[in-house]
């Protein structure tokens, strides 16, 4: 089995995607349809076509989704997060794709963002002075703050905020600029549990969210500040973490590249640039808190309410889990237990803490991380051991 590489025409691609996503198919094409999740994450996962020599034929037992399920937030096609293996203990396969806002027949739709309630993003704390290097002497992690392992010897990006920063030394992320465009990708992104105590990621890396428009055009206002030259191309994603991680012995500073990955299928990056500065406060970032970089990963490094949108529900209390870190734990949205937003004060060194959530459709006293509005945003430092990210 292959994975369509090559170019199709137009219009035979508008077919077979047509009809792939009339026909779920259990060879591994088209858009895949399930139940939502035990923990009320809604998901959904755009899957390359694969073809044997044929289109797959409509199956007329499966109801065709609604036609605006791929482009908006008014409906969903879900997918199940929880992998089911059978007696040999091995997994079958289980999509796990990026979950979307939902609207059930005859109420409004659940928007996220608004249900949480208002955000003060014009007075955000400015993180610059809050990245600890252990290569310059900082040995421990601090709230509130991001302890970085050092910094690339060729680092860029923009280092000039001041046009949206407050006299206070705050930013407003209103007034700063968004990379235009919303470019859309083929997102494949796929969780199980193997029976054997793992979780085994695999994917491309794409964003099942659009994207800005990367190398960014030099036309625009965001070009002005940030000249970033990266596109965007997929990458091999095979991780495996512990089904229920553990906690290092002592606290791990944090390295470039991929810091998590996101249940919408690209890479999370924590908050500094590779020039060591704030990197939401200052890097030119699309409307979904992302942007490329010099291995040419998407990535998101800020909560956006796009991106909080897709991710998170309207359940009264905690956050739904919105991706995975390189240790292994979860990482939620930005509400903790009683449904109030989070900031940094309220997170330990490594931006996290530990309480009953659901994992794997289980309640479990597991450590987990939070999205939160202020720096350093995920994570802080890593509670338990990474695994090498694949960039």
């Amino acid at each position: 089995m292959k994975l369509l590489k090559v170019g199709l025409p137009s219009v035979l691609l508008t077919i077979a995607l047509a009809l792939a996503i009339r026909a779920p198919s259990t060879s591994g094409g088209a858009l895949r349809t399930a139940a939502p999740r035990a923990d009320g994450v809604v998901v959904k996962c755009f899957i390359p076509l694969v073809l044997h020599g044929h289109l797959p034929e409509p199956d007329s037992a499966t109801p065709a989704p609604p036609a605006a399920a791929s482009a908006t937030a008014s409906a969903t096609v879900t997918a199940s997060a929880t992998a089911t293996t059978t007696a040999t203990g091995v997994p079958t396969e289980t999509t796990v794709p990026a979950p979307t806002t939902t609207a059930t027949a005859g109420a409004e739709a659940c928007v996220p963002s608004k249900f949480q309630g208002p955000v003060d993003l014009t007075h955000l704390p400015m993180g610059d002075a809050l990245v600890l290097r252990r290569d310059q002497g900082d040995k421990q992690p601090a709230v509130g703050a991001l302890w970085l392992c050092g910094v690339p010897p060729n680092g860029r990006g923009n280092d000039d905020a001041s046009d949206w920063s407050n006299p206070d030394g705050s930013w407003d992320f209103h007034r700063k600029p968004t990379v235009d465009g919303r470019v859309p990708f083929v997102s494949v992104f796929q969780a199980v549990l193997d029976g054997m105590g793992h979780r085994l990621i695999t994917g491309n890396a794409l964003p099942s969210t659009p994207a800005g428009v990367f190398p960014i055009d030099p036309q625009s206002i965001a070009y002005r500040y940030d000249r970033n030259p990266s596109h965007i191309e997929p990458h091999d994603v095979n991780l495996t973490f512990d089904a229920l991680p553990q906690a290092a012995a002592s606290p791990r500073c944090v390295t470039f590249g991929a810091t998590g990955i996101s249940l919408t299928g690209n890479a999370i990056y924590h908050g500094a640039s590779t020039l060591g500065n704030d990197a939401a406060a200052h890097e030119m970032l699309d409307a979904y808190g992302g942007q490329s970089d010099g291995t040419t990963t998407y990535h998101t490094h800020f909560l956006t309410d796009e991106l909080l949108d897709r991710l998170d529900t309207c359940e009264p209390g905690h956050s739904a889990l919105m991706g995975y870190i390189m240790d292994g734990y979860g990482i939620y949205g930005p509400r903790g237990e009683d449904g109030k937003i989070l900031s940094s004060k309220d997170l330990d060194a490594c931006h996290g803490h530990t309480h009953p959530v659901l994992w794997d459709g289980k309640t479990e006293n597991l450590y987990h991380y939070h999205w939160t509005y202020d720096f350093p945003y995920n994570v802080g430092c890593f509670k338990g051991t990474p695994v090498k990210p694949w960039n």
